[in-house]
């Protein structure tokens, strides 16, 4: 069996997986609402995620502005101290 042929046979199983699944949700109103209840849960996390991440965006952002004014601090001290020694 081929690359190509192995490709159709599993859409085609997919496929049938997905309409089976199908048909039990509509069968199943408890599971229905199960599946919305996950897909709200699913969005909040989304959500959630999306925030975090943009809070650990400025907290690198903020880490690197100290790291540079450090430096730059840093810098400005031992131009000084060597002018002084001179």
């Amino acid at each position: 069996m081929g690359e190509k042929e192995l490709n159709i046979e599993l859409i085609e199983r997919m496929t049938r997986l997905e309409s089976k699944v199908d048909m039990i949700l509509m069968q199943c109103p408890q599971c229905q609402a199960a599946v919305r209840k996950h897909d709200a849960d699913i969005a909040a996390l989304t959500q959630n995620i999306d925030s975090t991440h943009q809070r650990i965006d400025t907290i690198y952002r903020t880490a690197s502005i100290i790291s540079a004014a450090i430096a730059l601090f840093m810098q400005a001290a031992v131009f000084v101290w060597q002018g002084v020694r001179h």
